[in-house]
């Protein structure tokens, strides 16, 4: 029965590929878009790049989507860690 459960649960692997998933995508996001925010050729490509796509509200936007890119992968990396901060104090 052991082996069964093994090979269906997988040593509780689902749960760790999930928190290393989300940690190597918050790593990412932030990243990127801390380069896109701060480093002036990465801006400028950035804004030649919406403005040759036709985006709307450019002033707005090359601040907007690299601003939420940095704070979205900033939140995964936040939370996973207070997760398991209030997880281990809970323990």
């Amino acid at each position: 029965m052991m082996h069964l459960l093994f090979l269906t649960q997988g040593a509780q692997a689902p749960n760790a590929a999930l928190a290393l998933n989300r940690v190597a995508l918050g790593v990412f996001f932030a990243i990127s878009g801390y380069h896109k925010l701060f480093n002036a050729s990465r801006h400028a490509t950035l804004t030649r790049t919406l403005q040759d796509d036709g985006v709307h509200g450019v002033p707005i936007m090359r601040w907007l989507l690299p601003g939420g890119e940095f704070v979205g992968g900033s939140a995964l990396i936040i939370f996973f860690v207070r997760a398991g901060g209030i997880r281990a104090l809970r323990d």
